[in-house]
């Protein structure tokens, strides 16, 4: 599912904030806990990459904790 948001959120600012909205948060805490399953946190990596073209993210992934 994680892919599957990543893949349609490129290039997409729509889909970027909406997505953003949903799922900052959530990825956020689950990334603190999944430490240990490599391929599931690079992942989630890679799509709060992808989110962070749409700047008003930023500040949501920012105010969720993330440096």
């Amino acid at each position: 599912v994680v892919f599957a948001l990543k893949q349609l959120s490129q290039g997409r600012w729509l889909v970027q904030q909406r997505v953003g909205k949903h799922c900052i948060q959530s990825l956020v805490t689950e990334l603190r806990e999944s430490v240990s399953h490599v391929d599931y946190t690079t992942t989630v990596l890679v799509l709060l990459q992808t989110l962070a073209d749409f700047k008003p993210n930023c500040f949501d992934m920012k105010a969720a904790g993330v440096q």
